[in-house]
C-alpha cells in the first residue's frame, strides 16, 4: 500500500518498527496502547519486540565492551596521523645514531626529539580534543582536561613532594605525560556534567557558568581521581 493510504496509527506504527528495527540506544520508548487497532496475529509478534526491547535494555558485559570500544576507537583514531609521524621521526633518530651520522648531543637530534616529545609528552591534550569531539561536547573542554594533569606548575612538583591538597583532597603528584587513559576518563566524566548543566542552567547564564563550574570540578576530578586511577589502569596493563 502506497503511504499516503495508511491511516494515522498505522503510520505511527511503521514509525515505531522502523525505530525498533534500527536498535537504537539510548532511547526511551513510550508505548501507549499500542496494540490497537492490530490484527490479533500480529499482537504476537508485538510481543516479541516489547521482549526484545527490554532485552536490550538490560545490562550485559558485552554491550559494556562495545560502549567501550565505541568510545575508545574514535578517540585512537583522530590521533593516529600524529602517532605515526612521531613514531618515524623517533626511527630516524635511532637509526642516525647508529649509524654515526649524528649523536645524542647534537643540535640534530635535540631539533628530533623537540618533534618527537610535541606528539608523545602532550598526548593528554590531543586525547582531550579527540576525546570531547567523540562524545559531542565542545573540544576546549577536553583540552582542558589533557592539560591540567600536565600544567607544568604541577609537574614541576614532581621529586620534590608526594602529594598536593586540591581544594583539600589528596592528589599524588605524578607525571602524566604521554598519558591516554587518564584523560578517557576524565572527558567522559566531564561530557556528563557538561550536558548536565546546559539542560538546567538557564540560557542567560550558560557562558559563565558553565565552564566555570566545569573547571572548578573537574580539576580534582582529574588530579585526585581520573589521573592516578587511569595511570594505574595503565601500568597494570
Amino acid at each position: 500500500r502506497a503511504s499516503p493510504t495508511l491511516s494515522t496509527g498505522e503510520r505511527q506504527r511503521m514509525q515505531l518498527a522502523r525505530a525498533v528495527r534500527n536498535r537504537t540506544t539510548g532511547v526511551l520508548y513510550v508505548l501507549d496502547e499500542p496494540s490497537i487497532g492490530l490484527h490479533p496475529a500480529n499482537i504476537v509478534g508485538l510481543n516479541g519486540v516489547m521482549h526484545d526491547l527490554v532485552k536490550d535494555g538490560k545490562f550485559s558485559f558485552k554491550k559494556l565492551g562495545k560502549a567501550i570500544f565505541g568510545y575508545a576507537s574514535p578517540v585512537m583514531t583522530g590521533v593516529i596521523p600524529v602517532l605515526m609521524g612521531a613514531g618515524m621521526v623517533s626511527a630516524i633518530r635511532a637509526v642516525l645514531v647508529l649509524l654515526k651520522v649524528t649523536t645524542e648531543t647534537s643540535e640534530l637530534y635535540q631539533t628530533l626529539t623537540f618533534i618527537y616529545d610535541a606528539f608523545f609528552y602532550f598526548v593528554p591534550i590531543y586525547i582531550g580534543y579527540t576525546a570531547s569531539k567523540a562524545l559531542k561536547i565542545n573540544p576546549i573542554y577536553g583540552l582542558y582536561a589533557g592539560c591540567i594533569i600536565i600544567v607544568p606548575s604541577f609537574v614541576a612538583l614532581v621529586g620534590s613532594a608526594e602529594t598536593i591538597h586540591i581544594f583539600g583532597i589528596p592528589a599524588p603528584v605524578a607525571s602524566y605525560s604521554g598519558q591516554i587513559l587518564p584523560v578517557m576518563l576524565g572527558v567522559w566524566l566531564m561530557s556528563v556534567m557538561v550536558k548536565f548543566l546546559n539542560k538546567h542552567i538557564p540560557e542567560a547564564a550558560k557562558t559563565l557558568v558553565v565552564p566555570l563550574a566545569v573547571m572548578l570540578v573537574m580539576a580534582p576530578v582529574m588530579l585526585c581521581l581520573c589521573a592516578p586511577l587511569g595511570a594505574w589502569i595503565g601500568n597494570a596493563v
